[in-house]
């Protein structure tokens, strides 16, 4: 029996649809294994700070105190930052699958 060219663009989106959930799962899954791996940084980073604010109440030099300060500000900032920056990726990623879902449904509303 022969496929109408219909039915051959609906399997091959159903192909393509299936790919992309793998590949998506696939992502998914290692992106959960960097949020762990960025909280763990998250409370190494935090420990740090606290550690480099310990240690700059014994120091009499301004200029140390002002860097280590710094140190700490700057590093605390692109952990911060780092934080957020997941956060957005993975709300971008849960939106494109939204859209991409839709599509689908759109595409076999046609047929």
């Amino acid at each position: 029996m022969t496929m109408l060219p219909h039915m051959i663009s609906i399997q091959l989106t159903l192909t393509l649809f299936n790919l992309n959930h793998i590949i998506n799962i696939a992502i998914c899954s290692r992106r959960i294994d960097f949020y762990a791996v960025q909280t763990e940084k998250l409370a190494y980073f935090y420990n740090m700070k606290k550690i480099f604010l310990w240690c700059t109440t014994y120091y009499t030099d301004v200029s140390a105190n002002f860097l280590m300060k710094l140190t700490v500000l700057l590093l605390s900032a692109a952990v911060y930052l780092l934080f957020i920056f997941v956060i957005l990726f993975t709300i971008a990623c849960t939106m494109r699958q939204w859209i991409i879902a839709e599509d689908a449904i759109y595409l076999f509303d046609y047929y």
